[in-house]
């Protein structure tokens, strides 16, 4: 039976105009500065930008109280590292088996925890975190490295810095190309209406034919494919995959970019990412502790004063001009 909702446009041509000119702006800084400093700085961005869009589908959209987002990142990151080191497949063949593990570990996880709401969710998947952190920084077998961590081949390896940096932020422009067109797709499709429908009506939702589990599953599913498509992509791009990045630290930085720039919007991850990107470059100097200490006093700011985000804030400020008098 075909879905009981039509089409509706929860993001619309603006967005896609709007990302489009992104895109192209970010290519043109990309090939008119080639300094390696630079294009790493917006090469991670671009990273994490996409990271936390996929998120955003599960924690905004679908209103799942999910914590599981970097440990289906690093899961990703480490098919990729043992795929490379262990398999002998060249970087971009390795790249590939990202998304499918961290599709896979999204999945699993998922017939678990969504069988649970709100803040147990987020324990099941906080509790997955922390194993996978554990089992691979306990790890001694040359599998995974351990806290070695393992070594794996760069995607151009021998080449120049400026070269591999240029190859480096192209690639992750790309996955971000393909991120947000397939984001703002579903997002205009009877997925994301079924979707919001069974995070704000559930019983309504039901009543209509529309299974809660099934369109949470899939959202789930996507996120973690996306998840492990960056990450690994990361393995590569850092050339080594240690368990430094299974981080309860860059969980909240994350969770930080996805709430400054408005939960549930397709612009907030974009405009999030910028500012706590920023911010964290800005304050490098510091200890990471200081800096994790910040970014949290942002964080509950934000939560407590400005609960809509950024995009909110010029939500507001835009709804206000329209109803000024001539």
């Amino acid at each position: 039976m075909g879905s009981p909702f039509r089409s509706v446009a929860l993001t619309g041509r603006r967005d896609a105009i709007g990302f489009s000119l992104l895109l192209v702006a970010l290519l043109a800084v990309g090939i008119a500065y080639p300094n390696p400093t630079l294009l790493s700085l917006i090469t991670i961005g671009l990273v994490w930008l996409s990271v936390n869009a996929a998120w955003n589908l599960v924690l905004g959209y679908a209103g799942i109280f999910s914590f599981g987002q970097i440990a289906f990142f690093s899961v990703g990151a480490y098919c990729a590292g043992i795929a490379n080191a262990h398999l002998g497949l060249p970087a971009v063949l390795s790249t590939i088996v990202g998304p499918l593990g961290g599709a896979l570990a999204a999945f699993l996880i998922g017939l678990a925890a969504l069988r649970l709401r709100g803040v147990y969710v987020a324990l099941v998947t906080l509790a997955f975190h922390e194993l996978l952190r554990t089992m691979i920084s306990t790890d001694y077998s040359t599998l995974t490295g351990g806290p070695n961590g393992l070594v794996v081949s760069r995607y151009l390896p021998g080449a120049s810095a400026v070269a591999q940096a240029q190859l480096d932020f192209l690639i992750a422009w790309g996955i971000l190309a393909i991120t947000g067109f397939l984001l703002w797709s579903l997002l205009r499709s009877p997925f994301a209406l079924a979707l919001v429908a069974s995070r704000d009506a559930e019983h309504v939702a039901t009543a209509r034919g529309v299974s809660r589990k099934h369109y949470q599953i899939s959202a789930f599913v996507l996120s973690g494919a996306i998840a492990g498509l960056a990450g690994g992509f990361y393995a590569h791009y850092v050339g080594v995959v240690a368990p430094t990045i299974i981080s309860f630290a860059l969980v909240m930085n994350l969770f930080a970019m996805i709430v400054v720039g408005g939960m549930g919007t397709f612009w907030g991850p974009m405009l999030g990412t910028a500012v706590i990107t920023a911010l964290t470059t800005y304050l490098q100097g510091l200890s990471p502790q200081y800096q994790s200490l910040i970014v949290a006093v942002v964080l509950v700011a934000m939560i407590l004063f400005l609960p809509g985000g950024l995009v909110g804030l010029l939500g507001s400020f835009s709804r206000m001009r329209r109803s000024e008098p001539a």
